[in-house]
């Protein structure tokens, strides 16, 4: 189920962005899915928003399609995935905060009350911002804007869903919402800017986590070594 979940989960995220971009060029792209797959794998292997560079060129040799119509795609894009994805972060530290786990959180890394902290304050500041100016940043009409939002949202939630089945599959004791926690350490360090080495920090954090969801910290570094290796 581990590998299962993991597969489902890895392509859902490339996979669900082609509804979005056939919306904003009116151009069938279901044929070209290897584009967004190896779009991810930029953005994951190499370095962020790399992807975007990749999928603008290859946009440019391959569709027919003007280049501004092309960076207009792009851009509103993820400007309206970065929107959905902050929203997310900062919905999921106010959880973790009424449901009284936050505090355990901020004790399982180094700094977490700073860390926590600024990925709320700019999770929600970039969306509020977003929202605010999205005249003057986002230039597709306001009805597919508000689809591309819901496709986001929607993509959002089902990997946090799969994320939490993920290790429930492999470490099946503690309840599906004590991995919240997991995820919502993910969630914020990808947020931090000039983060050297997440992986490893996560790693460390989550470990700490451990007595918290009494579940053995060997199992969780396993568990969360193949999903690293994985993603590589």
């Amino acid at each position: 189920w581990f590998y299962l979940i993991f597969t489902v989960r890895y392509f859902l995220q490339p996979l669900s962005e082609i509804p979005a971009y056939e919306m904003v060029w009116k151009t069938p792209l279901w044929r070209h899915w290897t584009a967004f797959l190896r779009k991810r794998v930029y953005n994951f292997a190499v370095m962020g928003y790399s992807g975007e560079a990749f999928f603008t060129l290859w946009a440019r040799r391959n569709l027919t399609l003007s280049d501004r119509d092309i960076l207009v795609g792009v851009k509103d894009n993820n400007l309206i995935s970065a929107l959905v994805s902050n929203a997310a972060t900062a919905i999921v530290v106010a959880a973790l905060f009424f449901i009284g786990d936050l505090e355990r959180e901020l004790d399982a890394i180094p700094g977490g009350a700073a860390h926590f902290g600024l990925a709320f304050t700019s999770a929600t500041s970039l969306a509020i911002a977003v929202v605010m100016f999205r005249r003057k940043l986002i230039q597709l009409p306001r009805g597919m804007t508000r689809r591309i939002a819901i496709i986001n949202a929607v993509r959002i939630a089902v990997i946090m869903g799969l994320h939490a089945l993920l290790y429930a599959s492999a470490i099946p004791g503690p309840p599906l919402a004590a991995w919240l926690m997991f995820i919502a350490l993910q969630l914020v360090l990808s947020r931090l800017p000039f983060v050297p080495n997440q992986d490893i920090v996560f790693l460390t954090a989550a470990l700490s986590l451990a007595a918290v969801i009494d579940a053995p910290e060997a199992a969780i570094a396993g568990m969360l070594l193949a999903e690293a290796g994985l993603s590589q």
